[in-house]
């Protein structure tokens, strides 16, 4: 895992570590979804979980802070060349190229629709459990779960104008997502890329 200083945060690569984001769907989103006509699937860096609902996006760089004389705590992450996709009838979108602000608690990414791509604040979340994290040399180790995981305004309009206004899929736009486990380890993997995924590239996993 290479690393890079700057003040007091430390950039770390971990396209090449076991270092994942699993998206689990809440029951009420997965039943809200059902009512609105919508599926789901996952391209590019990302994969479908065992469980129905469940989606993991390999993360490929964290940056956290090792000020002197403060806990580790983490900045932002990203799991770039990651995508979720939401189809409704012959209509598809995608949230893609995630970035994690543990600042503002939001996650940002690409919303991709038509052949255009728009960067955007995509969920809001809340830390629902502590997090365990620590530096082994220059690898990160961390585990922690986000929860009350909820489309953002812009994301509910952008997500409607795609996929057409109805009470349905308003309802599934103002639901609690689930949550979002993220697991950082010292263990390697084969490196994913660290590509954006793009419009030219939505073709679906096979499920």
């Amino acid at each position: 895992m290479v690393g890079s200083a700057s003040a007091a945060n430390v950039t770390l690569n971990t396209a090449g570590k076991k270092a994942t984001a699993t998206l689990v769907l809440s029951a009420d989103a997965k039943t809200k979804a059902a009512a609105a006509g919508l599926s789901f699937g996952a391209a590019g860096n990302a994969y479908t979980g065992s469980t129905a609902g469940t989606f993991v996006l390999p993360i490929t760089k964290s940056v956290v802070d090792v000020s002197l004389f403060k806990p580790i705590t983490p900045v932002s992450g990203e799991a770039i060349g990651s995508a979720l996709l939401a189809s409704k009838g012959t209509k598809t979108l995608a949230l893609a190229n995630f970035k994690i602000d543990y600042a503002k608690d939001e996650i940002a990414g690409d919303f991709i629709y038509n052949g255009q791509t728009q960067n955007m604040a995509l969920f809001s979340f809340t830390e629902s459990t502590p997090r365990t994290i620590k530096l082994s040399g220059l690898s990160l180790v961390m585990n922690q779960t986000l929860g009350d995981v909820r489309l953002t305004s812009d994301a509910t309009s952008s997500l409607t104008s795609a996929l057409g206004s109805s009470g349905a899929l308003s309802a599934f736009a103002g639901a609690n997502m689930g949550t979002i486990t993220i697991d950082v380890s010292t263990l390697s993997r084969k490196a994913v890329s660290t590509k954006p995924y793009t419009a030219s590239m939505m073709v679906p996993e096979a499920s």
